[in-house]
């Protein structure tokens, strides 16, 4: 289904690999002094190998809350040119949790936490790939037992729960158009609702205005869960009042 409105404002916003089974880990930790000295993946970047993309340095993520988690972020050049991204998973008494792994094309970007669905839990974005604006990550969404579970893909340059209990991905889709796919986290994987696409036009009196379109995937019936009017959900007027496009 598609829905048509125009809003007298113009919204500027800022374009994947298949993943590798997880595999089940025992024991501690072999190294674990090695393993603490890890830099911290918020204070490393990638290097531009020119050619050869960007080569991402190992490093460690650390969760808050009651689990403590240490996420070890390792990273291995494999055959097709590719990236090995492994995610060890380990418990404050050093025991390793569980190990993710997933397949990395080109991208700058490194691995973050993010209470994604706003459970109380955080989750693990990983970059898969990185196009001229969007970025792919498969978002590992922790479970009440400290483990991680693979919900879905996610592609664009912004991630963030609405009141209405959807997760809102803003993204760019051309030069001249731009999204917001909204998702709704059912059991352990994400679906897709709905994408708004917003595109700039000139009105009859020569104003910039905003042309704005949604589109349902087959067998999903916005207003059936509770999204009957994407153009006017807060997340894509906020991008709009923002940068002083609408009052």
């Amino acid at each position: 289904m598609k829905l048509r409105y125009t809003i007298a404002a113009v919204i500027l916003v800022t374009g994947a690999c298949t993943p590798a089974p997880e595999t089940e880990m025992g024991g501690k930790v072999d190294t674990p002094a090695a393993s603490a000295s890890m830099p911290a993946c918020s204070g490393v970047e990638a290097s531009d190998a020119g050619v050869d993309g960007w080569k991402h340095p190992d490093c460690q993520l650390t969760g808050t809350g009651p689990a403590q988690l240490r996420i070890e972020m390792r990273y291995a050049g494999v055959e097709d040119d590719s990236t090995e991204v492994a995610a060890r998973v380990i418990g404050p008494d050093g025991a390793v949790i569980q190990e993710i792994i997933e397949r990395m094309g080109n991208t700058f970007n490194g691995p973050s936490l993010q209470d994604v669905d706003e459970d109380g839990l955080t989750d693990i974005l990983l970059p898969l790939e990185t196009g001229n604006v969007n970025t792919t990550s498969a978002l590992w969404r922790q479970t009440s037992s400290g483990r991680f579970v693979r919900a879905g893909e996610l592609s664009g340059v912004a991630i963030e729960k609405t009141a209405g209990g959807f997760i809102a991905v803003q993204g760019r889709s051309s030069a001249a158009e731009y999204y917001v796919d909204f998702y709704r986290l059912q059991g352990d994987a994400l679906n897709l609702m709905s994408t708004t696409r917003i595109a700039a036009i000139i009105e009859d009196d020569d104003t910039p205005g905003l042309d704005c379109t949604s589109e349902s995937p087959a067998g999903v019936e916005p207003s059936a869960v509770g999204l009957s009017d994407p153009c006017s959900e807060p997340v894509v007027r906020r991008l709009a009042k923002d940068m002083g496009l609408i009052p």
